[in-house]
């Protein structure tokens, strides 16, 4: 099903420290397509879903192939800098307002969920 969702990649949560979602997480991020020293593991605040969004948690984060590719600019990302990872699974945390056909429930899991260019949650 497509779903706008938005997805990142995130290594740890913390709920104390508030993004605009109320949770501050941590991830890995190309700054430019380049070799390996381009990626950087830095914070994130989390921003609540809008319009058409949902906000998933991840609890499994597959990098695959693809992801080097993006990496090196073999196949180019839209915008720098970018969360390193298309593919995910998790629950769901928020749900924006305007949201179509697929609109879970608060705390649904995800078992598969690829970010952009073409978002699909199943």
């Amino acid at each position: 099903m497509n779903c706008n969702a938005r997805t990142t990649p995130i290594a740890s949560a913390d709920q104390n420290m508030q993004g605009e979602s109320g949770v501050r997480a941590n991830r890995v991020v190309m700054s430019s397509a380049g070799p390996p020293s381009v990626l950087r593991y830095e914070p994130y605040d989390v921003a609540a879903p809008a319009p058409g969004e949902v906000l998933i948690r991840q609890t499994a984060i597959g990098l695959n192939y693809i992801d080097i590719q993006h990496r090196t600019g073999r196949y180019p990302l839209p915008r720098y800098p970018s969360p390193i990872g298309m593919e995910g699974a998790g629950v769901v945390e928020a749900v924006g307002d305007e949201v179509g056909a697929f609109n879970p429930a608060i705390g649904s899991s995800i078992p598969r969920c690829r970010s952009a260019p073409m978002p699909i949650c199943a």
